[in-house]
């Protein structure tokens, strides 16, 4: 499968762009773009590094690809669009090989319902401004819907 323009906004309502770098707390490497993690970018991973609309927008794509790739390679069943689309938005913000993930796309895998999964995606271990995140993506999942944000409240 391949992610629609769904996943896509669901992702940049969550992550906002940020053309210079910036490192999270408790992070190793930096992070620029849209999300977009430097560990394999030595050249951006650095405090003030800068980029261009333009590559924000190609490394979101990479980074979804990659993602995606992933996704499909354990994905064993058919979903729904919207359901897919939540998994890689969810997958976008984690690392994909995360064994709470891994168990989602295994429930999916054994036949759980839209409306398990989403419960699922709701109790991934998070912070506060993830649990949004994981509602938004629960939504997408369960109504095809994308929402900012910055309008969830958990």
């Amino acid at each position: 499968m391949r992610p629609s323009e769904n996943a896509i906004q669901a992702i940049k309502n969550r992550e906002r762009c940020s053309l210079v770098s910036y490192r999270l707390p408790g992070e190793k490497h930096y992070t620029i773009g849209w999300g977009h993690y430097c560990d394999r970018t030595p050249a951006l991973d650095r405090a003030g590094a800068r980029i261009s609309q333009a590559q924000a927008d190609a490394y979101l794509v990479q980074d979804v690809e990659e993602k995606t790739a992933y996704l499909n390679t354990i994905l064993k069943t058919e979903v729904s669009q919207n359901l897919y689309d939540a998994l890689v938005s969810t997958f976008y913000q984690y690392n994909p090989k995360n064994l709470y993930l891994r168990g989602i796309v295994q429930a999916i895998n054994l036949g759980a319902s839209v409306s398990r999964v989403a419960k699922m995606l709701m109790a991934l271990p998070s912070n506060k401004y993830n649990k949004k995140a994981r509602k938004v993506d629960a939504l997408l999942a369960t109504t095809g819907q994308v929402y900012h944000i910055d309008n969830i409240k958990v």
